[in-house]
């Protein structure tokens, strides 16, 4: 298997073609824990991943056509139960254009042999 930090990115490259391809529901259950908890810059904690599909076409419809994760560091905090994410990331317009660049800290809890998003953090650099 490989390392944490090549899975990790794996999965992030799996979600951001879903998100490019404008498969919001898809993403949100193939990524999201049912009870997850995401925290965006400027919004109150949501929890669970039914707002996730309309918060995402919301961010393509404001002109991120394109999203980028980059898994920066990754460690396990319970075993390989519960492991920890630090990336960033690049938004793009429609023309290849960075529009907005960030970070994140992401906990992944696994559940049977996959791992999901159980707490996002995303915080806006530009």
């Amino acid at each position: 298997m490989a390392n944490l930090n090549e899975k990790l990115q794996e999965l992030q490259n799996r979600n951001m073609t879903l998100y490019n391809e404008g498969k919001y529901s898809e993403l949100a259950e193939a990524s999201y824990t049912s009870g997850c908890r995401v925290m965006l810059q400027g919004m109150e904690t949501q929890t669970g991943r039914s707002f996730l599909p309309g918060l995402w076409e919301m961010e393509k419809n404001s002109g991120h056509q394109k999203i980028k994760h980059t898994t920066v560091e990754a460690s396990q905090m319970d075993g390989d139960c519960r492991v920890y994410e630090i990336g960033k990331y690049q938004a793009y317009t429609s023309d290849g254009a960075e529009d907005e660049v960030g970070k994140y800290l992401t906990i992944w809890i696994k559940e049977g042999e996959n791992y999901m998003i159980d707490v996002t953090c995303i915080n806006r650099s530009k």
